[in-house]
């Protein structure tokens, strides 16, 4: 079992690394996915997630930064993902909430020349042990809608930290 969580581990590092210079040679990582950030601080509302790699280099790019990242909202799918790897510079409001899932891989086919989507299997994600457990212990990854982790709970993963409003 661990040698496979390493095997993935891996392949995910390798992808994301792949992921970083694609997105690079575009511009931000982060800003593919979030948007742009104000300063030092990145602030992150109501995100459904997208693709994973996109969000992996985001979070190599926000811990190589040392910007900080607050999250002030909903944070679901990849971007879950995300603030589970970014966790170190992430802190979160007491609005924010975290949305699992099924993962889900897709593959093109090419029909006449239409490209279509075609989802081959479903999977649990990766994600730390700790965070894992607490999805595993509630519930799990439901293939339909979110198992929701509310911010009373995100704070046992999360340091805590408040927006300041400009008067």
């Amino acid at each position: 079992m661990q040698l496979s969580l390493a095997i993935a581990a891996a392949f995910v590092a390798l992808l994301a690394t792949s992921s970083i210079s694609h997105a690079q040679s575009r511009g931000s990582a982060y800003e593919s996915v979030f948007g742009a950030c104000r300063g030092n601080t990145c602030i992150i509302r109501d995100n459904p997630g997208g693709d994973v790699r996109k969000f992996l280099a985001a979070a190599k790019e926000i811990r190589r930064s040392g910007k900080r990242v607050v999250i002030d909202g909903q944070c679901a799918s990849a971007c879950a993902i995300f603030a589970d790897v970014a966790r170190e510079r992430v802190c979160i409001t007491k609005r924010a909430t975290f949305g699992f899932h099924k993962a889900s891989v897709f593959r093109a086919q090419d029909l006449g020349g239409v490209r279509k989507w075609e989802r081959i299997r479903r999977h649990d994600p990766e994600h730390s042990h700790d965070i894992a457990n607490w999805v595993y212990s509630n519930g799990g990854f439901p293939v339909r809608g979110l198992n929701v982790m509310p911010a009373s709970e995100g704070a046992k993963f999360w340091r805590r930290c408040e927006l300041r409003t400009r008067s």
